[in-house]
């Protein structure tokens, strides 16, 4: 049973009883490097014991070093036995864009995410040193400036390719690519997300209750969404869906903003009275636009018509007055991370031979939550 995801047996446990169980699972469990542990609130409620029993539980964890303490950030499970010499990581990350008009959300897209990658690293025992990137002057990234020979492995944003793919194929030290929906050939390893578990799941939800026909949400010329919508229309071709199942909208505006792109995408549905189509939303921002705009008409979701969103952020948000508590495909978020943490550890591993080939780990967005909007 793991201690992560189960509530333990009803019985009285002692501290040294909680640093017994927590040691062992960190020691057996090859892939417990990286993952957060429940609060130190959750944990005295799992195990029926005082805040301060848990505490006193996690110090010595802590000097033992099984696992490593961040304030206000958690605790993570570290290596059970540490390597004698840190490896270390550049790691090469698109900063948020001090002008965002919609911070709170950036700051979970960008901020929090950053954090916890950085945290994940560190709690397997890797050194690394946070490079941010600005994503409006791709062509001076502070890449260019840095001898990526100091680094025993740079991981990077798929991103920065645009500009510098001709600077990677010559690193002197291997590279992983990370935060993209599409496999890029070259000679560098890659953490990929597949969209397709989760659009197929989504489907499947509406036509259990006999829908055949869906509005779809868009953002207008964007890759992401683009490759959202490939991925979507070749699941929808599996289901036995026709053509015309998907009736798709690609929301522009003068400016480039998925919210207004996805009031542009309300307005077309409100205004076509289109209720009876399910619609599956490409991206939460589009999400967030959409629904701004139902609200407006006296809408809502769940009672008026009905919506799964794919979700890079409700499931991670931090202030519950931004959560709109719609349904969604969870954006893998967390097993991404340990993915990239298994890699990591997989090329660095001195005790290997280095191997001829590079490897892509495909991340399934698989998990639906369904909630009151479907």
């Amino acid at each position: 049973m793991s201690i992560l995801v189960e509530k333990v047996q009803k019985r009285k446990y002692t501290g040294r009883q909680i640093i017994a169980e927590l040691s062992s699972y960190i020691r057996e469990n090859e892939h417990a490097a990286g993952i957060r542990l429940p609060t130190d609130e959750q944990l005295a409620r799992r195990y029926g014991v005082s805040l301060k029993t848990v505490q006193r539980a996690m110090s010595v964890l802590t000097e033992r070093g099984l696992v490593l303490r961040r304030r206000g950030q958690g605790t993570y499970c570290c290596e059970a036995q540490k390597k004698q010499k840190k490896q270390k990581i550049g790691l090469f990350l698109w900063q948020r864009n001090h002008l965002d008009p919609y911070p709170d959300l950036s700051h979970t897209l960008f901020d929090a995410l950053t954090v916890e990658m950085t945290n994940s690293l560190e709690a397997a025992n890797f050194d690394c040193s946070l490079i941010l990137e600005d994503t409006e002057n791709k062509a001076k990234l502070r890449l260019f400036k840095t001898d990526l020979a100091q680094f025993d492995l740079v991981i990077a944003a798929a991103g920065v390719l645009e500009t510098a793919e001709a600077y990677l194929r010559n690193s002197p030290t291997p590279v992983i690519l990370i935060n993209d929906d599409v496999v890029h050939p070259g000679p560098w390893h890659q953490v990929v997300y597949d969209y397709s578990p989760g659009f197929e799941a989504a489907l499947r939800h509406f036509m259990k209750q006999g829908k055949r026909r869906f509005f779809v949400s868009a953002l207008y010329k964007a890759d992401v969404s683009r490759r959202r919508l490939e991925a979507l229309r070749e699941v929808a071709r599996r289901l036995g869906l026709d053509d015309q199942a998907l009736l798709v909208y690609e929301g522009a505006s003068e400016l480039v903003s998925t919210l207004l792109a996805g009031r542009k995408c309300a307005e077309h549905y409100c205004r076509e009275r289109l209720y009876h189509y399910p619609v599956i939303s490409t991206s939460d921002y589009i999400t967030y636009g959409f629904l701004s705009h139902t609200k407006e008409q006296g809408l809502q979701a769940g009672r008026d018509f009905q919506l799964i969103s794919y979700d890079n952020l409700e499931g991670e948000l931090e202030k519950n007055s931004l959560k709109l508590d719609f349904s969604a495909i969870s954006h893998p978020l967390r097993e991404a991370r340990l993915a990239l943490v298994k890699m990591a550890e997989e090329l660095t591993d001195k005790q290997k031979k280095t191997e001829p080939y590079y490897r892509v780990y495909m991340v399934p967005a698989k998990n639906l939550v369904l909630r009151s909007s479907s």
